[in-house]
């Protein structure tokens, strides 16, 4: 047994090897492990149960998730890929079975003795029943289709459209259901809404349907007790400018996540103070003030499944909800495509009358196994009164697995001046089967300048973006911002400079994408250069700001300046499983030396190459010894240091970067914990930045001064 082991609220013990859990929910295995049965994967997490067979292992994650390792030779180790989340898991000889979150029990492996078939008694059994029917997306909405969530008894087979029925009400007309996936106890029904407004609700039919259990017991009964979507195509107006003492909630970052993974999610919005308190649903949610406009919350993991409205509370009483603000996305085929309201931007971003344009939307995968071949985009302008004007369609014709890739559809002739509202959908016709297609349309509200002959067509760049006099790294997150800007005077007109607007982007592991965190908003260019006074928000590690500039005539940077910057303060928090980022440029040659010293608890140090692939230098001693690492650059390049969470604990990290063979201040030696799982792959993935497509509004005409302030275009979530 470990000496290190600690307190322990679960053990099982097989032939030749044994696992506990401790009360941190942390895994720990030892005994004979030839066929890797007492290895525990590194990227398991936190676990709430584990059973030991002859010569492999299953655990059951936090997030009701089964993982099983070690010996397969009879198929013992290899979950049911329609298994979904457990409850309950026991590991045999060569054999396992689990029940389910349905109560359903599922077995596999050796079935010699008939161990794995599950005794079925087709005249006792009851037979099954629909649960619930329940919205997989935002409510009301005007999207062109929709999606529910069918939940069983027991697992069913059989489910197909043909077993569902429509009631609508109002003008409603046109709407079917078109896709089902998913199974075998929990589907995803998607149905196309039609045209008109109303209310759309969907049913299972009392009979002919086919659906059966594994007795081969058809369904009890229909269903007509679902939940319902409204559906309203008339378009909001914008919403008007926040005064200084208004309580707003404009918007999310991201919206949704996925099930039983941890999220940071900013809150954009206006009379924000500190002490603010915020709610998902009847949960408290930790929540980080970062100004009146922006607000940090930390969803947990725990979060189940379904849309979830905010609620702020001010300590003057003064409170604020927003329906269906955040979603929780459930794993049915463990893949999801999305993108936000940054997502869709114009080439060129800024529209006159007179101007023919591009629509372009950058395409988020989360998850996935294998590579996507011509995933459609289709781009609408929506007209008032709900209808909807194509505008183009493409196609990307690979997008692999957690991935990115933009969609630009043809140029299209010039809008008519004012405001018009963009509508961008990914798989319009729900060929690719998702955990959900809630998120796979949205609509950006623009502005298009009238036509002038002869005006100034060319677009400003930044030529110069400064950080702190050029630093990459800050202890405090006050810093300053220098920003040189020019507008190209030949051939003429030339507007000049007007304003300039930077965001500061984080890597959001849960989403698996870059989000913006701040907006200065349009500021005015003063000169060359512009000095911005910025307060980096408050989590440490790595960010990019991001600088665009726009000239008089409302032409805007075609991409951005960009900077990186490595926020470390003197001592630094860290929660159990997270992974602070840093990034350090080194010339082939160089030496990074990079000390971790956990001031309490335990945190690991890790330092990953540019090359993808190549493995990490590591430290990762236990308690409060101290973790160096020291790595030659075999190549211009950025190299990536990591802080992980062991425990949750307090650390001070410094790096150094100087020539090799020079002395490192307070020179320790660091090593390897051997009974410590190594990661196999970084947090942040070491090559990926911010995406320059982004979607701009206009600047104001008379730009004001001040710092700050967030404007965010008219999103709707579709």
């Amino acid at each position: 047994m470990p000496a290190d082991l600690g307190p322990v609220v679960q053990v099982s013990a097989g032939y030749y090897h044994t696992c506990a859990i401790t009360t941190a929910n942390t895994l720990r295995c030892w005994g004979g492990t030839w066929d890797g049965q007492a290895s525990v994967p590194a990227d398991l997490g936190p676990v709430v149960q584990v059973s030991v067979g002859g010569d492999h292992t299953c655990a059951i994650t936090t997030a009701n998730t089964l993982r099983c390792w070690g010996g397969n030779f009879r198929g013992q180790a290899s979950a049911p890929a329609d298994l979904g989340p457990v409850n309950q898991v026991s590991a045999g000889w060569e054999h396992t079975c689990a029940i389910t979150t349905a109560d359903a029990l599922r077995c596999w492996g050796s079935d010699l003795y008939g161990q794995t078939t599950v005794p079925r008694d087709p005249l006792g059994m009851p037979p099954p029943e629909v649960q619930s029917i329940t919205r997989a997306g935002a409510n009301p909405t005007s999207a062109a289709s929709v999606a529910f969530t069918v939940t069983f008894s027991e697992a069913v087979t059989g489910v197909d459209a043909a077993d569902f029925a429509l009631t609508t009400s109002g003008s409603l007309s046109g709407v079917s259901v078109s896709a089902v996936s998913g199974g075998p106890t929990v589907y995803a029904v998607t149905v196309n809404t039609g045209s008109g407004n109303g209310a759309l609700r969907l049913d299972v039919r009392a009979e002919g349907t086919g659906i059966v259990d594994a007795a081969g017991n058809p369904l009890a009964s229909g269903f007509t007790g679902g939940e319902a979507y409204t559906v309203e195509r008339t378009l909001p107006s914008p919403t008007p400018p926040p005064t200084p003492d208004d309580l707003r909630i404009i918007e999310l970052l991201p919206p949704d996540g996925p099930a039983g993974t941890a999220n940071t999610v900013s809150v954009f919005g206006a009379g924000f103070t500190p002490a603010i308190q915020a709610f998902l649903g009847d949960l408290p949610i930790p929540v980080v003030y970062q100004s009146d406009r922006l607000l940090q919350l930390s969803v947990p993991e725990t979060l189940p499944v379904g849309a979830h409205t905010l609620t702020l509370r001010r300590p003057d009483g003064r409170s604020i909800t927003h329906a269906d603000a955040y979603t929780v996305i459930g794993s049915t085929v463990n893949d999801d495509l999305f993108a936000y309201s940054l997502d869709l931007f114009t080439v060129p971003s800024a529209l006159s009358g007179d101007t023919p344009f591009r629509p372009g939307l950058l395409v988020t995968r989360r998850g996935g196994r294998s590579t996507l071949t011509e995933v459609e985009v289709a781009f609408y302008r929506l007209e008032a009164g709900g209808a909807r004007t194509l505008l183009g369609t493409t196609t990307i014709p690979l997008l692999g697995p957690r991935s990115q890739q933009v969609a630009l559809a043809p140029e299209v002739g010039p809008l008519p001046p004012g405001e018009h509202t963009l509508e961008a959908v990914i798989d319009p016709q729900n060929r690719i089967a998702e955990d959900t297609e809630s998120n796979n349309a949205l609509s950006r509200t623009l502005t298009v300048l009238p036509a002038s002959p002869g005006r100034d067509q060319l677009a400003p760049r930044v030529t110069s973006f400064i950080i702190n006099g050029g630093a990459s790294l800050t202890p405090d997150r006050a810093v300053s911002l220098d920003i040189t800007a020019s507008d190209p005077t030949t051939p003429p007109p030339s507007s000049g400079v007007a304003s300039v607007r930077v965001l500061e982007f984080r890597y959001n592991p849960a989403v698996g994408r870059w989000l913006p965190a701040q907006d200065s908003g349009w500021q005015p260019y003063t000169g060359s250069p512009t000095t911005l006074a910025w307060t980096l928000t408050s989590e440490p590690g790595l960010r990019y700001l991001l600088a665009w500039a726009a000239d008089r005539a409302g032409n805007i940077s075609v991409a951005p300046f960009q900077r990186l910057l490595n926020y470390a303060p003197p001592t630094v928090d860290i929660r159990r499983d997270q992974a602070h980022t840093y990034r350090y440029t080194l010339q082939a040659g160089q030496v990074l030396r990079a000390r971790l010293e956990s001031v309490s608890g335990d945190a690991d140090l890790y330092v990953w190459p540019p090359e993808e692939g190549a493995p990490p230098a590591v430290s990762n001693l236990s308690g409060a010894a101290v973790d160096v690492v020291e790595l030659l650059a075999t190549h211009d390049g950025v190299y990536q240091v990591e802080v992980y969470g062991y425990t949750d604990a307090t650390y001070r990290l410094t790096a150094e970067i100087g020539p090799s063979g020079a002395a490192l201040a307070h020179q320790q030696a660091g090593g390897i914990d051997p009974t410590k799982p190594l990661r196999s792959a970084p947090a942040t993935p070491q090559r990926s930045t911010p995406a320059e497509t982004v979607g701009l509004s206009l600047p104001p005409a008379q730009p004001s001064a001040g710092g700050g302030r967030v404007y965010l275009p008219l999103v709707l979530r579709r």
